[in-house]
């Protein structure tokens, strides 16, 4: 069965080869690599032409910059596998990444495979990722959702899996959207009508660059909470008996924000904070007293309860 794997590329040739590489020396050898350049302008264009010269398994596509979004739907339209997986250009996957993946998705016959992942530094070699004992589970389309928005074991982060192909059908990115991941998660779950099987191993190495911004504050990060308050909406209608997961992943965006901003930007973000404020004491009695609600998120409710104030300048330091 043939798997397709899409990289997006944007001005990240200095570790392309790397990322590369790591894909091209799969154990799992029926698989085409599309390498979609977003408009780079560093360079990574020439880095692209010359891996696909190299390897008759590469196919390159070559768009305007529109950003992650638009080079995932590129891939999607070039891509002739019947599954698909994503891979950041910047990071790199373990040689077993797509065979545990089919064979996990075969054993269990589901819509979605899903591994854990390694953080490296970008200096280090890759090493074999820690796999001391094995653990699956397979995950119905409900608890899929339930799993993932209270930020238990699934995670909404597309590159850790593998996808049947057909689960892209009628569907697209959409492009300009920041925190693309989080805003597909819940439409590509409900179309995972068998479920997502899932393994406690890793076989998914995430980069961490010197110039990661990864734990710093974001503006992008007020995003999150509109993608998050509209998921709210919609499925209070569509389907109500995930209210509960969604406005956890809701409360959680919401302390983020008020942990994170730093001092000397609180003007700027005031009405974010502002709102997340609100929110947090909209949500908190409920996610209180629900069971499934992570316990880091129930600390921060209880902390929330001694006023705004004191609750950022003693969650900030967290």
């Amino acid at each position: 069965m043939l798997v397709s794997v899409i990289i997006p590329v944007y001005n990240t040739g200095r570790y392309l080869p790397r990322c590369v590489d790591s894909v091209l020396r799969q154990s799992y050898q029926k698989f085409e690599l599309i390498l979609v350049d977003d408009g780079s302008t560093d360079g990574s264009a020439e880095v692209c032409r010359k891996l696909a010269d190299a390897d008759k398994r590469i196919k390159l596509v070559s768009v305007q910059h529109g950003g992650v979004a638009a080079a995932r739907n590129a891939g999607l339209a070039a891509a002739s596998g019947e599954r698909v997986s994503f891979v950041d250009s910047d990071d790199a996957v373990s040689p077993h990444f797509i065979e545990v993946l089919s064979s996990i998705m075969d054993r269990y016959d589901s819509d979605i495979a899903e591994c854990e992942w390694t953080e490296l530094s970008s200096s280090r070699p890759l090493i074999k990722a820690r796999n001391d004992e094995v653990q699956e589970k397979v995950f119905s389309q409900d608890e899929a959702v339930y799993s993932s928005f209270y930020q238990e074991r699934l995670k909404n982060s597309l590159c850790r899996r593998l996808f049947r192909a057909e689960l892209f059908r009628n569907f697209k990115f959409k492009e300009g959207q920041v925190f693309e991941d989080l805003w597909a998660e819940y439409p590509l779950l409900m179309r995972a009508k068998r479920g997502v099987a899932y393994t406690a191993n890793s076989y998914y190495y995430y980069i961490r660059r010197h110039d990661s911004t990864m734990g710093k504050f974001k503006p992008e990060r007020t995003v999150v909470l509109r993608i998050l308050g509209e998921l709210e909406q919609r499925v209070e209608i569509e389907a109500p008996r995930f209210l509960p997961a969604i406005r956890s992943r809701l409360l959680s965006a919401s302390f983020n924000m008020m942990r994170k901003v730093p001092d000397e930007s609180l003007s700027e973000y005031h009405d974010a904070l502002e709102q997340s404020w609100t929110t947090i004491r909209r949500l908190r009695a409920g996610c209180l007293r629900d069971k499934r609600v992570r316990r880091f998120n129930k600390l921060a409710i209880i902390l929330s309860y001694c006023g705004k104030r004191l609750f950022r300048i003693i969650a900030s330091r967290f």
